[in-house]
């Protein structure tokens, strides 16, 4: 017998005791929680890289004003 082609199945008692376990799961399903949770690491995810590039363009700033202060020249 190919075991490489069969599908992983559940046995009947394993199936039967989570879907027990499923459907006397008193709390409430929402997709808002969900939404919410991912909205707010977006929210993070993108505050992080702007401040990545506020420091990114700070930095470039700087090293042009010690460039003209050093060199004597505009930027």
């Amino acid at each position: 017998m190919n075991h490489h082609n069969t599908p992983a199945q559940l046995s009947d008692a394993l199936e039967r005791a989570y879907m027990q376990a499923t459907l006397t799961n008193t709390e409430p399903v929402s997709i808002t929680r969900g939404i919410t949770k991912a909205g707010k690491g977006i929210g993070r995810f993108g505050a992080r890289i702007v401040r990545s590039i506020g420091r990114h363009m700070a930095a470039l700033n700087d090293a042009r004003a010690r460039d003209v202060r050093y060199t004597h020249s505009q930027w």
